[in-house]
């Protein structure tokens, strides 16, 4: 059964909208088109960013008169970084063959999702009712990306969402990964 014409032209303009995302809007490209720094300089900024970020919201969580600015800013920094990556790891499926480096792709590809792991730990201490500490947050992000879970944190309510999410996020970027390298073997 062949899909309508219609129905294949939106299927190419939303894969078009991908190619274009990663090359010309995400945040890489658009550092990349001004100041010539490439993706890893990016991904080490976020890495940073979001390292820094867990820790002011864990010392931070209960002072009166930061957190009506730290919070919000924090959670939509790492929100925004979680859309950035599976975006520009949806549009890399769309790309036929290898990288000029393999290994530094796998890196930068490493780098990229345990980003993912770090912004859903800032999502963790902002969402978790219990006081969670740096090495908490980032530890229960860890656990919850490989599915080993972790019995001290107790999620429920919007943790429980938020849990599920980054099971399905983590999930989705393995598997859009594991597509990629497997096309590169089969190319060569």
């Amino acid at each position: 059964m062949s899909m309508p014409p219609a129905t294949r032209e939106g299927w190419k303009r939303i894969e078009a909208w991908l190619r274009d995302y990663r090359r010309r809007y995400s945040p890489a490209a658009w550092i990349h088109q001004r100041t010539g720094f490439d993706t890893g300089y990016y991904l080490l900024s976020v890495f940073l960013g979001l390292h820094l970020s867990i820790f002011l919201v864990a010392c931070f969580r209960y002072t009166p008169g930061v957190h009506w600015w730290l919070w919000p800013t924090c959670a939509t920094l790492a929100s925004l970084y979680v859309v950035d990556a599976v975006l520009a790891n949806t549009s890399f499926a769309f790309f036929k063959g290898a990288p000029q480096s393999a290994l530094r792709a796998v890196l930068l590809a490493f780098v990229a999702f345990w980003n993912v792991a770090l912004a859903f730990a800032v999502f963790y201490v902002l969402a978790i009712e219990q006081p969670l500490t740096y090495g908490q947050a980032l530890y229960f992000s860890i656990a919850t990306v490989t599915t080993i879970g972790d019995s001290t944190v107790h999620a429920s309510g919007m943790a429980r969402v938020l849990v599920a999410t980054q099971m399905i996020t983590s999930l989705y970027f393995v598997v859009v990964l594991l597509s990629i390298f497997v096309s590169w073997v089969e190319d060569d």
